[in-house]
């Protein structure tokens, strides 16, 4: 087989296709085309082709990744689901063996931690700093169930959770519930259905119970 052209794609101007025997083989980027050292005239076998689909498949979901992972930090869970819908809304990778597929995301994956665009321990500090610095910020076990969610070792979670100081976690109950506090139009009502509404609100955004307890009591006892 020989490739007889290669052309830049009209929507993709930084990819380019390989056409092989007069039919469309496989597309490419610019820098891996210059890399592989691919040219209209090579002799090139199946084998071959094949090769250079999974490097060119490394290539665009890698691009994808850096573009994904610069609007703010992730998961190694949440680039997994992203990189997993961008194969399957791409024609050629979607066309892939089962165990192409899981190569592509394997090498995808393992560069972006070796080269630390995935950290998780690194991710789960962004979120608990996210969340405890908020207007109205989240309890422990908010912050606790979401990093869960996305994926997180709970080794990595516990460690987190723990380096939150029991102090500023107080404060930060007693910030919400007096928040709370003043938008309850009720704020003249039975000091126990008071107690329980803002109780419940705390709990809510993760707050432990005897954390919210303790803040309700404080808000209510001095205002």
């Amino acid at each position: 087989m020989k490739i007889t052209k290669i052309t830049r794609q009209k929507r993709k101007q930084d990819r380019y296709s390989v056409i092989v025997d007069g039919s469309y083989a496989f597309s490419i980027s610019a820098n891996d085309l210059i890399k592989e050292n691919v040219a209209t005239g090579d002799e090139i076998s199946s084998e071959r082709i094949e090769d250079l689909k999974l490097k060119a498949g490394v290539s665009l979901l890698l691009y994808n990744s850096i573009i994904f992972l610069g609007s703010r930090p992730h998961s190694e869970l949440e680039v997994n689901r992203y990189l997993k819908r961008k194969i399957y809304k791409n024609e050629e990778l979607n066309k892939l063996e089962l165990p192409k597929k899981l190569s592509i995301l394997y090498e995808v994956i393992r560069y972006l931690k070796k080269n630390k665009y995935i950290d998780d321990k690194g991710f789960a500090e962004w979120i608990s700093s996210q969340r405890l610095s908020q207007k109205l910020p989240k309890g422990r076990i908010f912050i606790k169930q979401e990093l869960a969610q996305k994926g997180i070792d709970p080794e990595i979670s516990d460690q987190i959770i723990k380096a939150i100081p029991d102090e500023d976690e107080k404060d930060r109950a007693v910030q919400a519930a007096k928040k709370k506090l003043a938008n309850l139009s009720e704020a003249n009502q039975n000091p126990i259905i008071l107690k329980q509404k803002i109780l419940k609100y705390l709990m809510g955004r993760g707050f432990e119970y005897t954390t919210a307890s303790s803040a309700v009591d404080s808000i209510l006892t001095n205002p």
